[in-house]
C-alpha cells in the first residue's frame, strides 16, 4: 500500500519504524526535516504522490482537520490518533468519507494500545453492548495512583507527571477531564452510530480534588479514579471513590482499563498503555491493516439518568439532598447525573462519584 505520513513526531517515527519494511512509505509531511524524494514541507507535495492512505501525526488540530477534509475529498484512506479533530468534526468527517467511497479510522484516538474501537465494531455484529466505563487517562491516572501509593500531594504528583512525559506543561485537558470527554463521545458514536459532542457530556475532572477528598478515601478505604462512562442515554466523565480490591483501583501508573458489559457476557476488561509512540503507533498500524468501519449516524438523545450517591468536598447543597455529612463535605442522596448538574452550582468543588460494583 502507498503511503504518506503528515508529521514526524514521536507517533509520526512510531509509525514510519512500524511500517517501512511493510508498505510503501511514499511521502512524509516533516517541517523539521531535511527534504529529500521521501521527506517534504509541503503538503501538496503529498497530495500529489498517489498515495492509497493518509496517516496524520500533527499536532496542529486546524491544519489537520484541513487535510484530513482534502484527502477524504479526493477518496484517500485517513487515518487519525487526534480525538480532538474526530470529537468535534465526528459526523461531518464520517459523513464525508461515506460520500467518497472511503473510510477514516481513528482507533489510536481512545486508549492508546488498547484496540478497544475495532473490538467494540466486531462486538456489535453478534452482541448488544450495555456498557462501556473505565480509565481513559494516563495522566490523571498517575497522578492518582501517586497520590495514594506514594502519599504525596497532588502538585507533588503533578509535577512528577511532568517530569516524566505523561503531562504536558499545560495538563488543563487531562486534568479538567476534556480528554476523556473526547473519548467518551468516540465511544459512544462507534458502539451506537451517533453523534454525541462534547458539550453533550457531562464533565468533572480532578483539578479541585483536595485535602478533605481525600481524607474521605482513606477513611472509606477507597482510592479516587477518574472515570469515562458510556451507555445508551448515559455518557459522563467523573472521579469515583472505588473499593481497594476492585480491578479499577489496581490500574498502576498511566495505564488505562476499559471495562465491556454486553448482553452476551458479563464483563471483561483490557488494560494497557494509553499513549505513547509504540502503543499509539500500533493503534495505527491496525487501521492500515482493517479500517474502522463507517456507519450512517442517528440521532442520540443523552439523558443521564444513571443514579449514584455523591461526595461533595464542600457543604453547599439544599439539606434535603444531603443523606450524611463528610467533615467539610457531604454524601448525596441518590442522584442521577442530570439531578446533581441542576443542584450544584458552584464549579469549584471537588465532586466524586461513590462506586457500586453493581452499577
Amino acid at each position: 500500500m502507498k503511503i504518506g505520513i503528515l508529521g514526524f513526531g514521536v507517533v509520526g517515527q512510531g509509525v514510519y519504524e512500524l511500517l517501512k519494511d511493510k508498505h510503501d512509505i511514499v511521502k512524509i509531511l516533516a517541517l523539521h526535516h531535511e527534504t529529500n524524494d521521501i521527506f517534504c514541507d509541503d503538503f501538496a507535495a503529498v497530495m500529489q504522490s498517489d498515495i492509497e492512505c493518509m496517516i496524520e501525526c500533527l499536532p496542529d488540530v486546524e491544519i489537520a482537520y484541513d487535510y484530513l477534509v482534502a484527502a477524504l475529498k479526493k477518496g484517500i484512506r485517513v487515518i487519525t490518533s487526534n480525538k480532538a479533530i474526530m470529537a468535534r468534526h465526528y459526523a461531518s468527517l464520517i459523513n464525508l468519507a461515506l460520500e467518497n467511497n472511503t473510510t477514516i479510522s481513528f482507533e489510536a484516538s481512545v486508549a492508546g494500545g488498547i484496540p478497544i474501537l475495532h473490538r467494540l465494531q466486531d462486538m456489535k455484529e453478534y452482541d448488544q453492548i450495555q456498557m462501556v466505563e473505565g480509565i481513559l487517562n494516563g495522566t490523571t491516572n498517575y497522578i492518582l495512583d501517586s497520590i495514594f501509593t506514594k502519599n504525596i500531594t497532588y502538585q507533588q504528583a503533578l509535577k512528577q507527571a511532568q517530569e516524566l512525559g505523561y503531562a504536558e506543561k499545560d495538563p488543563a485537558s487531562d486534568i479538567c477531564g476534556r480528554d476523556v470527554g473526547y473519548k467518551a463521545a468516540l465511544l459512544y458514536n462507534t458502539i451506537f452510530d451517533a453523534n454525541v459532542a462534547l458539550k453533550d457530556i457531562y464533565i468533572k475532572g480532578i483539578e479541585y480534588l483536595d485535602e478533605e477528598a481525600l481524607a474521605f478515601a482513606n477513611r472509606q478505604d477507597k482510592v479516587i479514579r477518574l472515570i469515562g462512562h458510556i451507555d445508551q442515554n448515559n455518557v459522563f466523565v467523573l472521579p469515583f471513590f472505588i473499593g481497594k480490591d476492585h480491578i479499577l483501583a489496581n490500574i498502576k501508573e498511566n495505564n488505562n482499563c476499559v471495562m465491556i458489559r454486553s448482553q452476551n457476557m458479563a464483563s471483561a476488561y483490557d488494560i494497557g498503555q494509553g499513549a505513547g509512540r509504540f502503543p499509539t503507533a500500533s493503534a495505527i498500524c491496525l487501521d492500515v491493516s482493517r479500517p474502522l468501519r463507517n456507519q450512517i449516524i442517528n440521532k442520540a438523545t443523552i439523558k443521564n439518568e444513571q443514579r449514584y450517591q455523591f461526595y461533595l468536598s464542600k457543604q453547599m447543597i439544599d439539606q434535603q439532598f444531603i443523606a450524611e455529612y463528610a467533615g467539610q463535605g457531604c454524601i448525596t442522596q441518590l442522584l442521577s447525573i442530570d439531578e446533581l448538574a441542576q443542584i450544584v452550582k458552584d464549579q469549584q468543588v471537588f465532586i466524586g462519584g461513590i462506586y457500586d460494583q453493581s452499577c
